[in-house]
């Protein structure tokens, strides 16, 4: 018998009978509020304009812009193609075959229908009844749907932990995930694509756990929804569903067919959307990937891991906990097939941003474009804990286990300090986000390396002027 297994069958661990709601409504309102009451960012990037077409849609029945009047905006300069490399002004929009239209992936103007329609009964809308559009509130309508998906998610995140863990871990996991990550400092702050597409995958990771642990089905067809639209909302995410989909094939091979026909039948839809909005079956967006290049993947990897304005475990150093509770107690690892995919989806998603020309992600803060890991992050972090939990049964003395769970909640305590901390600077000043002008980070990505004035100290200390550009 697997060591697993003994651990298993010793766990007399109680659970209650039934979850306890109160920890839910807690969550949810605390994560809403320390949202909401963040003044950081105050302007918006990428996802300006997804509210405006959701609101065409709603009120017109189209993703064209035409309707509305963008002061500043000029039709006939925009291109046809969007270029994320090239700096320009209204560079959200794109214009096809006459139409103006958001440039950026359809699934955050289309999932976010509803909450706009409740907005615009409220009275909030984007663009005024003379159809004029107006980024401040666009911006605040954005940062409201976004901490409401933000604090639900965090629920996600408690519901998931719940399965394995009691609630004083699941508790702790769920409050460092949704203030120590790029969760507070960027998801919350406005509706970029991450935002949508992690809600997504925790629902979907919810999935995959409860029906490990209590080997049910695994709801194909709401799987495959979950994991169809994350890829409608952001291309990235295509690794996700490739690595899930090896993972109903080897876990549940009778959820295979329906969930294959789900997701078929969802590209189809997805397809005739796109032919019918662009012309096209595959939008320019999802074509970016002549931007990818290996052979920038070296210097890429040690940006997105120790740069000292977005590396990974410089923004987020408590990231590094959960890489070591799945090593150190592999062997007494739950659903180990489970954290393979979890980790595979981390490693890939690394990997893809690495060997990305820009994979600093323009204007933002910190690691923003590894937010998509964040929930893969969490599920190894339940599972590495179990497994601790796993070879903790297995000591025959106490002495060894407290002096290791010590140590281990004395780092983790340190490292999730300085994880919040640090996106919460970045949720909380305005200095961060524009440390991006100051240091004109698209135009010399080498300032990102300057320890002089790291991103995450903007504001506290006086940063060096940064020095011309070198001719070329």
């Amino acid at each position: 018998m697997s060591r697993g297994a003994i651990a298993k069958a010793v766990d007399t661990t109680v659970k209650p009978a039934a979850p306890a709601h109160l920890w839910y409504v807690r969550i949810f309102a605390l994560c809403l509020v320390g949202f909401l009451a963040s003044p950081g960012q105050r302007h918006l990037t990428d996802s300006e304009y997804s509210f405006l077409v959701s609101e065409s849609i709603l009120h017109h029945h189209t993703a064209s812009l035409n309707g509305y009047t963008i002061p500043g905006l000029d039709p006939d300069s925009l291109p046809a193609h969007p270029n994320l490399l090239t700096l320009r002004p209204f560079y959200q929009l794109v214009r096809i075959n006459g139409k103006i239209l958001y440039s950026y992936p359809p699934g955050t103007p289309m999932l976010s229908l509803p909450f706009v329609a409740a907005l615009n009964l409220l009275g909030l809308r984007a663009a005024d009844g003379a159809g004029v559009f107006s980024p401040d509130r666009e911006f605040l309508m954005q940062k409201m749907v976004a901490s409401m998906l933000m604090a639900a998610l965090a629920c996600i995140f408690m519901a998931t932990a719940r399965i394995l863990l009691p609630v004083r871990a699941s508790l702790a996991i769920t409050l460092i995930a949704a203030f120590g990550t790029p969760i507070w400092s960027s998801a919350s702050r406005t509706m970029w694509s991450n935002t949508w597409e992690i809600v997504l995958a925790g629902l979907a990771i919810l999935l995959l756990l409860r029906a490990a642990e209590d080997r049910d089905r695994l709801h194909p067809v709401i799987l495959a929804t979950l994991m169809a639209w994350s890829c409608f909302v952001r291309p990235n995410n295509a690794v996700a569903v490739l690595c899930v989909t090896a993972y109903v094939i080897y876990a549940d091979r009778r959820s295979f067919l329906a969930y294959a026909a789900t997701g078929g039948v969802w590209l189809a839809c997805f397809l005739v959307y796109w032919r019918m909005t662009v012309g096209q079956y595959l939008p320019a967006y999802f074509r970016l990937g002549s931007s990818i290049h290996l052979c920038a993947l070296g210097a890429g990897l040690a940006g997105v891991f120790f740069s000292p304005s977005r590396g990974l475990f410089i923004f987020v150093p408590v990231a590094i906990i959960p890489i070591y509770l799945v090593i150190r107690h592999w062997r007494d690892l739950p659903h180990q097939p489970l954290a393979i995919m979890a980790a595979a989806i981390v490693v890939a998603n690394i990997l893809l941003v690495a060997s990305w020309l820009s994979w600093w992600g323009g204007w933002s803060f910190g690691p923003r474009l590894l937010t998509d890991t964040i929930p893969w992050f969490v599920l190894l972090t339940i599972l590495g804990w179990k497994g601790r939990e796993n070879y903790h049964l297995l000591i025959p003395s106490e002495v060894p286990r407290r002096s290791a769970d010590r140590t281990l909640v004395a780092v983790t305590a340190i490292l999730a300090a300085v994880s919040i901390a640090i996106n919460g600077w970045g949720s909380i000043s305005q200095q961060p986000l524009l440390w991006n002008y100051r240091m004109d980070v698209d135009r010399h990505p080498e300032r990102l390396w300057d320890w002089r004035a790291p991103q995450f100290l903007a504001g506290l200390i006086d940063e060096p002027v940064p020095p011309p550009a070198s001719p070329k």
